[in-house]
């Protein structure tokens, strides 16, 4: 199968719209958690704002079981998965199953 230009052209401005609209967006907020856990009140309003904005928008409560989003993100940065993700680390994506406890997981959480 080849691709022609134009359904390219369309694809390339799709994942531009996209990462304008709400990639870029969550990678600027995510990035600041290190900064967020410093202070509890900031690190309660990314968490019940922003946190679960994205579990709601990238579907994840369809992979986490009554996702508790304090203690889901406590796990994330007592474990190190957040600074992976943070530092571009591709396998921290296959690694999450791992952080989590199976009581918390249904199916495998690659969206989150």
């Amino acid at each position: 199968m080849t691709l022609n230009k134009e359904i390219l052209n369309i694809a390339t401005y799709e994942a531009i719209h996209w990462w304008r609209r709400d990639e870029y967006f969550y990678h600027k907020i995510f990035s600041r958690i290190p900064e967020f856990k410093l202070n509890v009140d900031d690190l309660n309003y990314f968490t019940n704002f922003f946190l679960k904005q994205f579990a709601r928008q990238y579907s994840v409560h369809r992979t986490i079981k009554n996702p508790n989003y304090s203690k889901l993100l406590d796990r994330l940065l007592k474990n190190g998965y957040i600074d992976s993700v943070i530092n571009g680390e591709v396998t921290a994506i296959d690694s999450i199953i791992d952080v989590l406890p199976p009581e918390w997981v249904h199916g495998r959480p690659v969206s989150f």
